[in-house]
């Protein structure tokens, strides 16, 4: 017989795993089917658009945001040296404004969003 107490007690982890079947021939047809489905609605509405042209947006898109991170990093670069420089020329005292100037910034990022 148990004793009754305030606490519980851990009980053992129960693993569940169910296994999962994969058949690569049938989902290939059902690639395939689902393709001809699509030019199949395609030449009904007249609107064409390939894969190829689905690929080209997606390097497009993704070069962009590479020149954005680039000219971001480019920028952090030049304003690191830039404070680097001051501490040398001004000493302590760059480093008050290149705070405020760094907690702005962070500021307004996080306000944009």
């Amino acid at each position: 017989m148990k004793l009754p107490s305030l606490s519980k007690l851990a009980r053992h982890k129960q693993f569940d795993y169910q296994p999962r079947y994969y058949d690569p021939i049938k989902e290939e047809v059902q690639a395939r089917a689902e393709r001809i489905r699509r030019n199949i609605t395609q030449e009904k509405t007249g609107i064409y658009q390939a894969d190829s042209s689905k690929i080209r947006e997606a390097f497009q898109q993704s070069r962009r945001k590479d020149k954005q991170t680039d000219m971001l990093q480019l920028m952090f670069v030049v304003a690191f040296s830039l404070l680097v420089w001051g501490y040398f020329e001004f000493g302590n005292m760059i480093l008050l404004p290149a705070i405020g100037l760094m907690t702005g910034y962070v500021w307004l990022r996080i306000r944009k969003r």
